[in-house]
């Protein structure tokens, strides 16, 4: 499988003969362009119109963080995908919206669940929000609405971020974003940027738009992006309380601007290794019947919910 290029670096993208190479203050690195997927670029990085000209030959997707990982948008190919998928997309978003929603909000809870599940077993916390986890999942099927399904997600998220606090070394206040509030907040939201990268990959290659979702509002501009990561978050979450537990990064890995907590330059390139790590890991997949890595599990997610907008098909999502 190809690979994805992280850049934490201020610099210049270059395109030199049949590569391209990037160029800091640090050191000159050449970019196996023939063996990757996608670039993420989360500092200052130039580049010009040659650049983006090669990626598209190439077929390279181009994803633009912030310097502390807010999403921006993405460079696509005008090569990936026939536009048929795009047209039943939106018919689906009028006719199939709230089945969608549900088993996004369904699969994204299993997972939870899974989480949580885990740490009752390892350290014996969690059991009575284990219990209203599961009656909350219970009415997902039973939302008449997509915002009535919103309310019950809300319950979800909240009794899932509850346990944060006893499973955290550092403990967790609250969840917070746009800016976050905190240390783990901040290295959460990293790792989550780097997620929507991933699944916004997975999307165009798929032949579907991240502009065009179910549970997520349009104006969200990436809704579809936000929907499909739902059901991997748990699986970052692992990630993230790896991280914090065994001190793989701290608090002295964070800056303060704008009111919020970020991550500093070492802290992103520490946490996108453990994203890198995770992700790369390899998982026995029960539809597939092989071995294959988190990161495949995803992309074969994506081409699943193409088959299932394309074909009609029930969208079940995995349990990881």
């Amino acid at each position: 499988m190809s690979e994805v290029y992280v850049i934490t670096k201020p610099g210049i993208l270059k395109r030199k003969d049949n590569t391209i190479t990037f160029y800091s203050k640090s050191g000159t690195y050449p970019i196996p362009i023939e063996s990757i997927d996608a670039i993420i670029l989360s500092s200052e990085v130039s580049f010009n119109s040659r650049v983006i000209r090669f990626l598209a030959e190439k077929g390279v997707v181009l994803h633009i963080l912030g310097y502390f990982g807010k999403y921006y948008g993405s460079f696509v190919p005008q090569l990936i995908g026939d536009g048929s998928i795009l047209v039943k997309q939106a018919f689906s978003y009028t006719e199939r919206r709230l089945e969608f929603a549900k088993a996004f909000v369904e699969g994204a809870s299993a997972n939870m669940l899974r989480n949580l599940v885990y740490y009752h077993k390892k350290k014996k916390i969690g059991e009575e929000s284990i219990i209203a986890l599961r009656e909350y999942k219970n009415k997902i099927f039973k939302s008449k609405s997509v915002n009535s399904l919103r309310g019950v997600e809300g319950n979800i998220r909240r009794v899932y971020f509850k346990e944060f606090d006893n499973i955290l070394l550092t403990g967790f206040d609250r969840r917070t974003r746009n800016p976050p509030k905190d240390f783990p907040n901040a290295l959460l939201s990293w790792l989550y940027s780097l997620l929507y990268s991933f699944v916004a990959t997975g999307i165009v290659r798929s032949g579907m738009t991240p502009s065009i979702g179910f549970l997520h509002e349009l104006y969200t501009g990436i809704p579809l992006v936000l929907d499909l990561s739902e059901i991997f978050k748990p699986l970052v979450d692992r990630v993230f309380f790896k991280a914090i537990n065994k001190k793989m990064i701290t608090q002295e890995m964070c800056e303060s601007s704008n009111g919020g907590i970020y991550l500093n330059r070492s802290g992103r390139i520490r946490a996108s290794r453990l994203f890198l790590e995770k992700v790369n890991e390899t998982v026995w997949h029960p539809e597939l019947k092989r071995y294959t890595s988190y990161r495949g599990v995803l992309n074969y997610e994506c081409r699943k919910l193409a088959r299932s907008i394309e074909n009609g098909d029930r969208y079940v999502p995995v349990r990881i």
